[in-house]
C-alpha cells in the first residue's frame, strides 16, 4: 500500500473497500484513517453502508465535493504519528511488516494440485481450543468471577459477559500462540494482562461494548437501555504512533480474523516500549547523577566550613595557651601561698598541658584524618565541576 493519494483516489477507496480492512491494511484504525478523510473533506460511507451492499442493495455514494485549497489534493497516510521514533524502531517496523507480508503470501499462495485436499472445512471461531498455562489459568481464574448488576464479569482490566470467557480463552491462545514464536510470554498475574518480552511488557484489554436501545417512545421521550451487541473490543496499550492498537468486531470480520494484525501491533509497541523504557531508565539516570553532584556540592562547601571551623579551634586553642603561659609566669608563686591560690595554679597548669598536647602537629594530624578534611583522593571530587544550581522541584 502506498502512502500518498490524491483526494480522488482515496474516495474511491473508502468507498469500495469497507473502512476497518482499508485500516487495517494500511496498518491504522478505522477511527484514525475516518480523521484523515475528515481532515481532506473526503466524504466517507454511513453506518449501514456495507450491509445494504451485502443485502443486494445500491446505497448511493456521497459525492466528492471540490476544494480550492491546494494543501488539501494531496492526502498522506499516517502523517506526522507514523514517523517511526527512532532509526532502530524504523528498521524493526519494517522488518516486522515484511515477515507480515511474507506469511500473508505463504497462507494465500496456491497449493500443487496433488497436494489439495478433497474437502476444506471453514475453521471454527467458538471450537473448543487446547489452553496452555497462564492462559487456561487466566481463563479457570475468569470464569469464577461473579456477575455485576450489568451482567458483565471484570478481572485484570478485561470485562466480557460470562457468554464471552470461552471466546475470550481462544482469543488470547491463538495471540499467545503466534506470539510465543517471538519469544513472547503471556502475562496474567499483574494489574493488567500483557505480553512480556525481555523484561519489558506490552498490556491490552479486552471488552464487550454496548449499544444505546431505545426502550420505549412516548409523548416525544424516549427511554433508553444499554445492551450487549455480542461483540468484542481488544485494545492495547502501547508507545508505537502510526499502528493501529484497537479494534472491534464487525459484521465483516470478527478479532479471530485479524490475529495477525494485532500479533504485528504487539510486536512493535513491544520494541517502542522498549525504546520508551530505555529512554526513561537515561532520563532517570542523568536525573540521579545530576542529584549526585548537587548533594557533592553541599557536601563541598559543608566540608569548608568544617576545615575553617577546624582553623579557628587551633587558633584558639594556642591563643589560650599563650596566655595561660604568659598568666602562670606573671602572677606571684613565692612565698606562702593559699590554698585556693595554689589550686588555682595547678588547675591552669594542667589546662595549659592539656591545650598543648591537642595542638601538636601528631595529635592534629590523627584529627585531620579522623573528620577527613583533607582526604585523598577527594571523595567530593566533581572532575565537571559545580552543576548550575537547581531553580525549580522538577529541575533535575
Amino acid at each position: 500500500m502506498k502512502r500518498t493519494y490524491s483526494r480522488e483516489e482515496l474516495h474511491e477507496l473508502v468507498w469500495s473497500t469497507p473502512m476497518q480492512t482499508l485500516a487495517a491494511d494500511f496498518g491504522l484504525s478505522d477511527k484514525g484513517l475516518a480523521k484523515t478523510c475528515a481532515r481532506h473533506l473526503i466524504p466517507v460511507p454511513p453506518r449501514g453502508y456495507w450491509a445494504k451492499i451485502e443485502a443486494g442493495q445500491k446505497p448511493k455514494r456521497t459525492p466528492l465535493r471540490a476544494v480550492d485549497n491546494t494543501g488539501l489534493q494531496t492526502v498522506r497516510i499516517g502523517g506526522k504519528s507514523a514517523t517511526p521514533q527512532s532509526e532502530y524502531l524504523a528498521q524493526a517496523l519494517a522488518t516486522i511488516r515484511a515477515e507480515s507480508r511474507q506469511k500473508d503470501e505463504a497462507l494465500v499462495a496456491p497449493a500443487p494440485v496433488d497436494e489439495l485436499p478433497k474437502s476444506v472445512a471453514p475453521p471454527s471461531m467458538s471450537a473448543p481450543a487446547k489452553l496452555e498455562g497462564n492462559v487456561k489459568a487466566f481463563v479457570a481464574e475468569f470464569r469464577k468471577c461473579k456477575p455485576d448488576r450489568d451482567g458483565y464479569i471484570s478481572l485484570r482490566w478485561t470485562k466480557v459477559t460470562p457468554a464471552d470467557v470461552d471466546r475470550v480463552g481462544i482469543l488470547l491462545s491463538r495471540i499467545h500462540d503466534e506470539l510465543k514464536v517471538f519469544g513472547f510470554s503471556f502475562d496474567c498475574l499483574s494489574s493488567r494482562l500483557g505480553f512480556t518480552k525481555d523484561g519489558t511488557k506490552v498490556d491490552f484489554c479486552i471488552t464487550a461494548p454496548r449499544r444505546k436501545i431505545v426502550t420505549d417512545s412516548k409523548y416525544g421521550w424516549k427511554q433508553y437501555e444499554l445492551r450487549h451487541i455480542g461483540r468484542l473490543n481488544l485494545q492495547i496499550w502501547g508507545n508505537a504512533d502510526g499502528v493501529a492498537k484497537n479494534w472491534t468486531d464487525t459484521d465483516q470480520r470478527l478479532l479471530e480474523g485479524l490475529v495477525p494484525q494485532i500479533v504485528e501491533s504487539f510486536r512493535i509497541n513491544h520494541i517502542a516500549n522498549s525504546e520508551s523504557e530505555k529512554r526513561r531508565r537515561q532520563a532517570e539516570e542523568q536525573r540521579a547523577r545530576m542529584r549526585h553532584r548537587r548533594q557533592l556540592v553541599e557536601l563541598r562547601q559543608k566540608r569548608e566550613e568544617d576545615r575553617l571551623g577546624f582553623l579557628r579551634w587551633i587558633a584558639d586553642a594556642r591563643r589560650e595557651a599563650d596566655d595561660l603561659r604568659a598568666t602562670i609566669s606573671a602572677v606571684p608563686q613565692y612565698g606562702e601561698i593559699p590554698a585556693d591560690y595554689a589550686r588555682m595554679i595547678v588547675w591552669a597548669r594542667q589546662r595549659l598541658a592539656d591545650l598543648e598536647n591537642k595542638t601538636t602537629v601528631e595529635r592534629i594530624q590523627e584529627r585531620l584524618v579522623e573528620l577527613e578534611l583533607y582526604a585523598e583522593p577527594d571523595p567530593f571530587f566533581d572532575p565537571e565541576g559545580d552543576p548550575a544550581p537547581k531553580v525549580n522541584s522538577w529541575d533535575d
